[in-house]
């Protein structure tokens, strides 16, 4: 293990035994006769993880994503290979899986915190911080069992990021409670990476993938399939997910465009940067609230009137929205220095769901932005998540409606 490994997992595996039935175990414990089949969850997985990384984690559901954080959590054993974790580790997993119902949320944040290794004072120090961060107001003193899915599931968040750790394992945590609450535990985690922390992170969200991760690891069937920058896995793992389907839908799926052959450099996009209405970064939107792209460019040699170009594509690859400088008649002049640009857009109707936006710069003519060459083109240059609580139905884009009786 290299000195600047936070983590380290080597050729590490998981079996575990499967009965057709409860019967089926006591026979084979008795007679000592097979009647278990194998199932591989995790086989032969290495990496590393350097200090002040953020890792993420993804595949579809039983590629062997959560069996990884347990092992790595040490809530179950591998049952081949090894691995390391140096420093102090807090899992961020099954939030709320060990409050006891019938004691208080207080209560439940004093034992919860002596079972992550703090002291009593040290519980104590951090009670009002716990419950300012998880927002109970007066259910604080009322049972656990009382609480809603998403209040259980926010005082586990607040226990948890009351630690100061070295190491942060995460599985899936990013959704709980509304978007204001899930903005408020990507802050706490940029925090902590911010510090230094190394975070290791397992989601379904490209969204939080895209916002967080500076490398990608793909998991399928239990092995490594793919490890690099997240740009280039995140591409190749949508690419994979659209080719199944249309293998089993048996007809073609839009795909996202391939990057254009020739990027001639005198202007690159430099960051792309997602906005709320009040102009905080975020990596969430909210169905009818507002949002703004930020577009940041560098210039290598001055270019006259050239094209900006966004592109919003759903997960799956589902072309949902595009606009571009000239549809809106803007003359850019000459631009002959760094600087940024932005999208604006007072209502977001998008639905819940995954998306990404891919940004390109071309030259002044039109036509060329339809050709082979391009100053610039990053897709995916952003992702973000789409979220609402209202009930506009489903699909891609919030219309407004009304059921009624006929006159």
């Amino acid at each position: 293990m290299s000195e600047n490994a936070a983590i380290r997992v080597e050729n590490v595996s998981k079996q575990y035994r499967l009965y057709p039935t409860p019967a089926s175990r006591l026979f084979e414990a008795v007679t000592g006769r097979a009647r278990h089949s194998i199932c591989q969850a995790l086989d032969g997985v290495s990496f590393e993880v350097s200090w002040g990384q953020t890792i993420g984690i993804i595949g579809r559901n039983g590629s062997g994503k959560s069996t990884l954080l347990h092992i790595l959590a040490g809530i179950i054993d591998p049952s081949g290979g090894s691995f390391e974790v140096r420093g102090k580790a807090v899992p961020l997993l099954e939030l709320g899986a060990g409050f006891v119902p019938a004691l208080t949320g207080i209560d439940n944040i004093m034992l919860n915190g002596r079972l992550l290794g703090l002291s009593k004072r040290e519980v104590s120090d951090r009670v009002e911080a716990v419950l300012d961060f998880a927002e109970l107001g007066e259910f604080a003193y009322q049972p656990v069992r009382t609480y809603s899915a998403g209040m259980q599931l926010r005082l586990g968040f607040a226990i948890a990021q009351s630690i100061e750790p070295d190491i942060l394992l995460v599985d899936e945590v990013l959704s709980v409670g509304d978007i204001a609450f899930a903005n408020k535990c990507l802050a706490r985690i940029k925090e902590f990476r911010a510090r230094g922390a190394t975070v290791l992170l397992v989601t379904h969200s490209l969204a939080d993938v895209g916002g967080l991760c500076d490398r990608v690891i793909q998991l399928a069937a239990g092995r490594v399939v793919r490890e690099g920058p997240m740009e280039e896995v995140v591409r190749a793992y949508m690419d994979d997910i659209q080719s199944g389907r249309q293998a089993s839908a048996g007809v073609p799926l839009w795909r996202m465009p391939t990057p254009h052959s020739r990027k001639t450099g005198e202007i690159t996009v430099g960051s792309v940067d997602l906005l709320s209405s009040g102009g905080e970064p975020t990596d969430f939107v909210a169905t009818g609230e507002g949002m703004c792209v930020r577009i940041c460019f560098k210039v290598r040699k001055p270019v006259k009137n050239p094209m900006f170009r966004l592109q919003v594509f759903r997960a799956d690859g589902l072309f949902v929205h595009g606009t571009n400088t000239y549809r809106q008649g803007m003359d850019m002049g000459v631009i002959d220095e760094d600087g940024c640009i932005e999208v604006r857009y007072e209502e977001v109707n998008l639905l819940e769901g995954h998306y990404f936006a891919g940004v390109g710069i071309y030259p002044d003519e039109y036509g060329k932005a339809m050709a082979d060459s391009a100053y610039d083109l990053v897709e995916p240059a952003l992702s973000f998540e789409v979220r609402s609580g209202r009930p506009d139905g489903a699909g891609v884009t919030a219309m407004a409606h009304k059921w009624e009786w006929p006159a």
